[in-house]
């Protein structure tokens, strides 16, 4: 859990510039239309300088680690899960199938 929190966390954060501008490009209401990335991008810096890129750092950090970590953790447990039932079954195991399927057959 704690690797997927902190791989969500770091994805998060390493892409929070490029949300600013997608956000910004989708919100926008006034009456010149931004278009495009490069335009989002010199908006942003005009508005928020370098530090307006990672507006809403926080709250997309705390939103992705544990969404991150519990998709994982679901992942590795199916992946466990599956594992465990595709074993081929023991000496013991195939014997005591056996005998419960037996008693079906006529």
């Amino acid at each position: 859990m704690m690797s997927g929190a902190i791989s969500g966390g770091v994805a998060a954060a390493i892409t929070t510039p490029l949300d600013v501008c997608k956000t910004f490009l989708n919100t926008q209401q006034s009456k010149e239309k931004i278009s495009g990335l490069f335009g989002a991008i010199r908006s942003v810096y005009k508005l928020g300088g370098p530090l307006g890129f990672f507006r809403g750092l926080q709250a997309r950090v705390l939103y992705q680690m544990p969404s991150t970590a519990i998709c994982w953790s679901t992942y590795e447990l199916f992946k466990y899960l599956l594992t465990v039932s595709a074993l081929p079954l023991t000496d013991e195991e195939s014997e005591s199938a056996s005998n419960r399927i037996l008693p079906l057959r006529r």
